[in-house]
Formats: C-alpha cells, sequence, structure tokens
C-alpha cells in the first residue's frame, strides 16, 4: 500500500471515528452506569441513578478511573456553565463524554504502531495503521464509554513501555528509571479501571521484569506501589472509609466475580463462548489471519522479539482466564486488541487480496449494526424528555371546563399572573418498557435545584410480565385523551394530582416490542397518543420481530398515556 493512499484512508477513517463517537448508539447499560452516569452527578451535581456497584456496602467499581477517564470533558462543561454562564445542553453531556472517549482511543493508535516500529525499525506499517483505524472494534467500541475500552487504552500504552524496555535490552543499556517507574504504575492503575486488565497484561509484566532485571524490577513495583496507593486512597475518601478500614474495591471485585452465583444472576454462557463468539465478533478476519501467521511462525521456527511474544502470550492468557467465568460477553475480550495487532503486523502488509475485500465487509457491517442502529433511539429519547419535561420554574394554567388539567411550562414563556400560577411539582413519569434503560445524566436534571423544577423520574421496566406491565399502567396519573388537541398542546397537559402538584404519564417503547398486547385487554382505561419517534432502532433481543417487518418495527416512540 502506497504511503499516500494510506495516509487518505487512515485520514478519512479518524473522521469516521468521530462521526460514529457521536451517533446515539447504545451498545450496553455499562457504557453510561459505570462512568459518565457517576462522574456527571458528582462533578455537574446532577440527578443521577447510581448502580449497586458503587452503593454497596463493599463496592467494586474503583473512582479514580471514572474521573480520569470521564472527569475532564464534564469539569469543562461545568467552568462553561458556573463561570461563563453557558447552558448545558443533554446533546452536549452526550457529545462530551463520547468525544473525549474518541479521542482517548487515538492513544491506541500512536501506542500499537509505535510500539512495533521501536521494536522493528524501519518495519513498513501503512497496512497496520489502516487496519487498526478500520476495526469496528476501535471506531465503536473504543469511542464508547466502556470501562473495558478505557482498560485496553492503558493496555496499550504498557505495550508501548515494554517496547522501551526491550530496546533497552537490545541495546544493552539500563531501562531509565521513569519508564520502569511508569509501567508500573499503569500495571497497577489498569487492574482498578478493570480487573480483567491484570489477566492481559499479566504476559507484559512478566517480560518486562526479565528483561529489566532486578533493579528495573523494583522501581516497576514501586511505582505499583504508589499507583495503588492513589487509587486506594481515592476510593476511601469517596466511598466513606477511613485509615483503619480502607476501601479495597479491587479486592471486592475480585471476590464478588469469584463466586458463581453472583456471575450467574448477570447470565451464564459456556466456556467456549469467548473463543468461538466473541473473539470472532470483535475482530473478524484479522483473528483467522493473526492464526495463520502464528502457526507459520511455529513452522519455520521464526525467532520472534519479546514484544511479539508477549503479545500473543497477552492474547492467550486473558482468553484463558476470562474463559474461566460463567459469565461471557463480548466486550470483556476488547483489551486483546493490542495483543492481536502487535503480534500479527508482520502479516498485514502481505495479507492477500481475499483478506481485504472480508476485512471491509465485516467491518462495514459490524460498525453499521453496533455504531448506527443497536439501541439507537433511547439516547434521543431521554434528550426529548430534557427538552420538554425538564424546565425551572413551572406555571400552570387549568384548562377550561375540565378543572383537574392543566398547562404547564416554562415561566420564561409566560407571565405569572391569572391564570397562570406557579407550581411547586410538576412531574412527567416515563416508563421505558422493554428497553435498555436512559442515562439519568442526559435527562440534566440538577440534584438540588434552587428554584422549583419541572422533572421527570423514570421507571425501567425491562424484565416484567405482560400482567405486571398492565397493573403499572393502569396506576399511572392519566390525563383526558380528548384535551390533546389542535388547541391544546398535547406535549404541556397534565393532570392536577393535588394542590399545586401536577403529573402525567409517558410511555417510551421500541416498535418491536408489541404494545398492542399490552394495551388492548386494559380496553378504555389506557389509550397512547404518540409525541416522539426516532429511527432507526433496533432491539436485538426482538430481532425476529424488526426482520418480519423493518419498516415499522425499526424505531423508538414515547406516547402520551391518557385515558377517555
Amino acid at each position: 500500500m502506497r504511503r499516500s493512499t494510506a495516509v487518505l484512508f487512515y485520514g478519512s477513517l479518524l473522521v469516521l471515528r468521530v462521526l460514529l463517537a457521536l451517533t446515539p448508539s447504545y451498545i450496553h447499560p455499562d457504557e453510561f452506569f459505570q462512568a459518565p452516569e457517576i462522574s456527571a452527578g458528582d462533578i455537574l451535581k446532577l440527578d443521577v441513578q447510581r448502580t449497586w456497584e458503587f452503593t454497596s456496602a463493599k463496592p467494586i467499581r474503583s473512582i479514580l478511573p471514572v474521573f480520569v477517564f470521564t472527569g475532564p470533558p464534564l469539569a469543562l462543561l461545568r467552568v462553561m456553565r458556573d463561570v461563563f454562564g453557558v447552558s448545558i445542553s443533554s446533546a452536549w453531556l452526550f457529545r462530551a463524554s463520547r468525544g473525549f472517549a474518541a479521542l482517548l482511543s487515538l492513544l491506541v493508535d500512536v501506542n500499537v504502531l509505535g510500539a512495533i516500529r521501536r521494536s522493528s525499525p524501519g518495519a513498513q506499517l501503512q497496512a497496520t495503521a489502516v487496519l487498526l483505524a478500520s476495526s469496528y472494534c476501535v471506531l465503536v467500541f473504543h469511542t464508547h464509554t466502556f470501562s473495558n475500552a478505557y482498560a485496553s487504552v492503558v493496555l496499550s500504552v504498557c505495550f508501548n513501555l515494554l517496547s522501551r524496555i526491550e530496546q533497552c535490552k537490545v541495546r544493552k543499556s539500563t531501562v531509565p528509571v521513569g519508564v520502569c517507574v511508569g509501567f508500573g504504575c499503569l500495571m497497577t492503575f489498569g487492574s482498578f479501571v478493570h480487573i480483567s486488565f491484570a489477566m492481559f497484561a499479566m504476559p507484559l509484566g512478566i517480560g518486562a521484569v526479565v528483561m529489566a532485571g532486578i533493579g528495573g524490577a523494583a522501581w516497576m513495583a514501586l511505582g505499583g506501589i504508589f499507583a495503588a496507593s492513589v487509587a486506594v486512597t481515592a476510593d476511601t475518601a469517596y466511598y466513606g472509609g477511613s485509615l483503619s478500614a480502607p476501601v479495597l474495591t479491587m479486592a471486592n471485585n475480585f471476590r464478588y466475580n469469584s463466586d458463581a452465583d453472583n456471575l450467574a444472576t448477570h447470565g451464564r454462557h459456556p466456556r467456549f463462548m469467548h473463543l468461538l463468539v466473541s473473539l470472532p465478533l470483535l475482530f473478524g478476519p484479522l483473528l483467522f489471519l493473526a492464526l495463520y501467521g502464528l502457526w507459520a511462525a511455529i513452522k519455520r521456527r521464526q525467532t520472534v522479539s519479546y514484544l511479539s511474544t508477549c503479545a500473543g502470550a497477552s492474547v492467550i492468557c486473558g482468553l484463558g482466564l476470562l474463559s474461566l467465568a460463567p459469565h461471557q460477553e463480548p466486550r470483556f475480550m476488547v483489551p486483546a486488541l493490542s495483543g492481536i495487532f502487535v503480534a500479527s503486523w508482520r502479516w498485514h502488509r502481505v495479507a492477500p487480496r481475499h483478506f481485504w475485500i472480508l476485512w471491509v465487509v465485516f467491518n462495514l457491517a459490524m460498525a453499521l449494526i453496533f455504531g448506527v442502529v443497536h439501541q439507537t433511539g433511547i439516547v434521543p429519547a431521554a434528550r426529548y424528555l430534557a427538552e420538554t419535561s425538564v424546565f425551572g420554574s413551572p406555571v400552570c394554567k387549568q384548562i377550561a371546563g375540565s378543572p383537574a388539567h392543566a398547562v404547564c411550562m416554562p415561566s420564561t414563556l409566560k407571565a405569572v399572573e391569572d391564570p397562570w400560577v406557579a407550581a411547586d411539582n410538576v412531574t412527567t413519569r416515563a416508563l421505558f418498557y422493554r428497553s435498555f434503560p436512559a442515562p439519568r445524566h442526559l435527562l440534566n436534571q440538577p440534584l438540588q435545584p434552587e428554584h422549583p423544577m419541572a422533572r421527570v423520574k423514570i421507571t425501567d421496566l425491562i424484565m416484567i410480565s405482560d400482567a405486571d406491565a398492565q397493573s403499572i399502567l393502569l396506576n399511572q396519573p392519566l390525563v383526558r385523551c380528548s384535551l390533546a388537541t389542535e388547541d391544546i398542546d398535547k406535549t404541556s397537559v397534565f393532570l392536577q394530582t393535588e394542590l399545586g402538584h401536577f403529573e402525567r404519564s409517558l410511555l417510551a417503547v421500541p416498535a418491536s416490542a408489541d404494545i398492542a398486547q399490552i394495551i388492548r385487554p386494559l380496553g378504555s382505561s389506557v389509550h397512547l397518543i404518540p409525541l416522539f419517534s426516532y429511527r432507526p432502532h433496533v432491539n436485538f433481543d426482538h430481532i425476529a420481530e424488526v426482520l418480519r417487518n423493518p419498516m415499522q418495527r425499526s424505531s423508538f416512540d414515547i406516547f402520551l398515556m391518557c385515558q377517555t
């Protein structure tokens, strides 16, 4: 591949990376609830949902990586809001976190290519650079706010530092103290980012100790102790521990994940799932090219560098140890990316044409699925709720002929004068049915507002029976359907539940869920008026329904719940 062609392809793929980072695709709830949900709550003082991993008596998530990887853009937004008076929207909250994740993903490119170039001076890496930048694992998974992706970023830096150590060994020079200390810090810090990091990093640690010797190993240990001390101190302070009872999140995490019963609550998978599903799903044709290269190297008894050996061992070690757990998801294998590329780079340039065809088709399809259409209506739905149902100083006006109903809106749009009166409590109850949970921080609701606010209260109805769903729907405050007319804005009608308190109910649901079978048995008790729709939204839990009728079943909708 010519250098000019490679530069053009690589630049285009960087643009694509940014575009995919900013699409509202939603792969798994952990990408929101294990990172930006927490930092947005603490930094911007927003009303958020903290999962059990952060609220249990023995929390299993270290807070330091959360702030390191999602804190900077949110801190910048807080400065813009508090110092310069800039109004921060829900869209900006989303773009800040995803954009910063895309920026961090560039560290993978820099460090993987830098490590190979240092270990093999003069290496032709144009094909490797294009392969790396076109991998949907980088384009999508590394631009979402997954702790697995952050662990992959840290591991790539460790590979780069390992190449520095190998370079010193080849030159028979002493490894710089800073390199050893930095390597030790990152090896420990990565384990606090995600516990699986240690499984991929173990061979790198062994290789570094062998190459750096006793003196270098001592400095690495010192760096590791320092990083562990900082992380434990941060966790102890955050979770309310003490010097006598420090909070050891990594130990808590290890104990939790060592219990098969705990993992079973998240779903049981066969032990071979990572080998036969996760790796092929993440890396496609590249995995088979790497296996071919490994076989060729063994057959020729080819001598490989410490870096390449550690890279192959990293993938094998991570795969083997993660396969011991009964709960397995493809994203757990994301940190294998650096090892696969470092171990297989020699065969990228000579890969046959049919490999490149398969590579393009595979990554284009997977980027489209996970980066464009997968659960992609939930984030826009949260933005819609933030824009229409969250506002300060609400005022309401009674609807003529219906004293129990009122139209409510921000006081900035209507003067507080008769018949408009200030409202103490205006609440939109949003029920998310058969969908991923909506990130609460995207509602942009202050935790402790200075003035009365119209707010959204979300209830997640994911794994629920039809009977329970019907019971919940019947117990929601329902406005009168006839009031949602052209004369009255249907997005502003509320039911007065008590003096000064106004409520309404919305149902957020993917079109792939057969909501008719829930609503029909209720007769005239509950009706739905469409308010919002976003497409394409593909709910892969209901993929059969989507495929049967893709035009009608590939949207995410919000309805106003009402009664006749």
